[in-house]
């Protein structure tokens, strides 16, 4: 660890564009993925992590999140670590999944996979396997710092359980500037709810009062359906530049009951087998002023499954593709756009969905590329 723990210690011999040139300095073997690169202060994603042995070098590539003249790039080896500042190049490349092939042999990057195998793949050496219902995703994030630019996705999956077909939607999970995941009911509303506050919303407060409550989901509606997003100036900061109003807010709360124009506010929890309000709450956030934009929000899907959407694999190894491109909010539900203020991405699947662990499926070949 850093410190001087361990005996790993690095130099850099040479930085440029999108590569650095690492020195093992040390008597100790650095393994693969132990080091890390970081551009102003954001961890990048190294395109070919490898060992390093003692007294040699290695070239690693990295995918930044910053692109631009005399930015900071660190690197972190157990040990120590060195900082540079450099001109950091927007990057092409072929796949922008570390190891999406699956051909490190291993699961890097992956969460929740079952593990590799050799007994079966689509191409290469190895695919990866999951056996029972999970949610697979990439731990690296894909930059998506144009929303003019249209990101790609390709894999190839096969049902390989005793159980029969699996299961599985595929796509991405989508985050802000600030890495943080967005939610569908922070960007989705129904189109003709936008009005504002009738009055301040403050601390303690059970209810909210609405200038046009017209077309808001009555108290009858089912539970998701009955949010009411808030586009106050604080909620407005996990964009660049600021969120507009009716775009994207991490403001929001649940209600139970409409009554004229008064909404109030409830606590949900999963009684049942099913979500639902169960006793009103006070607001817990910040005073909100009288005239702020507000609508009625909606919660869907938990994913963009713009690969797959609850389709069953069949036992032979079938491709799945999908493109998106721009931002998408309000009543524009599509998987062919990101939600608004979407600057990172992860490859996820929802693996054997519903399934129990007789199901199983494989992963090979899976691809992203940004056009």
């Amino acid at each position: 660890m850093i410190g001087g723990k361990t005996a790993k210690p690095i130099s850099i011999a040479d930085s440029d564009g999108n590569t650095v040139v690492v020195n093992n300095d040390g008597t100790e073997a650095i393994n693969s993925g132990e080091i890390k690169i970081f551009v102003n202060g954001k961890e990048a994603t190294v395109l070919n992590p490898q060992s390093i042995q003692p007294h040699q070098s290695a070239t690693l590539k990295f995918l930044p999140s910053d692109f631009g003249p005399n930015l900071e790039i660190m690197v972190v080896s157990p040990s120590n670590s060195i900082k540079r500042i450099i001109d950091v190049e927007p990057f092409s490349v072929s796949n922008f999944v570390n190891n999406g092939d699956f051909e490190q042999g291993t699961s890097n990057n992956w969460v929740s996979l079952t593990g590799v195998t050799s007994s079966d793949k689509h191409n290469g050496l190895y695919s990866g396997q999951r056996t029972g219902g999970a949610t697979v995703y990439t731990s690296s994030f894909i930059p998506y710092q144009d929303n003019t630019t249209t990101v790609n996705l390709d894999l190839y999956a096969k049902s390989v359980g005793a159980g029969g077909l699996s299961r599985l939607y595929a796509g991405f999970m989508e985050y802000d500037k600030d890495y943080n995941f967005i939610q569908h009911y922070y960007v989705q509303y129904f189109e003709n709810t936008k009005t504002t506050l009738a009055v301040d919303l403050k601390p303690g407060d059970t209810t909210v009062k609405l200038n046009n409550p017209a077309n808001w989901k009555p108290s009858s509606t089912i539970y998701y359906q009955k949010i009411i997003g808030f586009w106050d100036l604080d909620s407005r900061t996990h964009c660049d530049p600021s969120c507009p109003a009716y775009t994207y807010t991490r403001n929001t709360a649940y209600y139970n009951t409409l009554s004229g124009n008064t909404i109030t506010l409830c606590k949900t929890e999963y009684v049942g087998g099913s979500w639902q309000c169960v006793q009103t709450i006070q607001w817990s956030g910040p005073m909100i002023p009288a005239g702020t934009p507000v609508a009625n929000m909606y919660a869907g899907s938990g994913y963009n499954y713009v690969a797959a959407a609850s389709v069953q694999v069949p036992n032979t190894w079938t491709e799945y593709q999908g493109s998106v491109s721009g931002w998408k909010y309000g009543g524009d539900a599509t998987y062919s756009k990101f939600r608004y203020g979407t600057k990172y991405v992860r490859v996820m699947f929802l693996a054997n969905y519903q399934q129990d662990s007789s199901y199983s499926i494989l992963f090979d070949d899976v691809k992203v590329t940004i056009s």
